[in-house]
């Protein structure tokens, strides 16, 4: 094995499960508060826009596309584009959105318990 290799495995090795991204964000509100809306639309519907959060958070598009774009790199969201609007459907586990497993960390991180 030359050492480009052994590099790249080193760096593998050191990519953030989706656990730990989790781990690491949901202490901050804005990111609990986007699990929190994730949750309570993948009840309702299959997929969210951009633009949804953006309105929901007050940001722009741009930023909410950012953040479910981050979402989407660790499964817990699937990007499908639709002519040139991007949707963003929940993966499910056992018929349950992913998202919903951290529905309490995210209820701790904003005081809703």
């Amino acid at each position: 094995m030359n050492k480009i290799e052994e590099m790249e495995k080193q760096l593998e090795a050191l990519e953030p499960s989706r656990e730990d991204f989790i781990n690491m964000r949901i202490k901050h509100i804005p990111f609990a508060k986007l699990l929190f809306w994730l949750n309570f639309k993948s009840e309702k519907v299959e997929f969210v826009y951009a633009s949804e959060l953006g309105k929901f958070m007050k940001t722009s598009n741009a930023w909410a596309s950012v953040r479910l774009n981050d979402l989407c790199k660790v499964g817990i969201l699937r990007k499908k584009n639709i002519g040139n609007m991007v949707e963003f459907h929940f993966c499910l586990n056992g018929g349950k959105p992913l998202v919903e497993k951290y529905l309490e960390k995210a209820k701790r991180t904003l005081d809703l318990q």
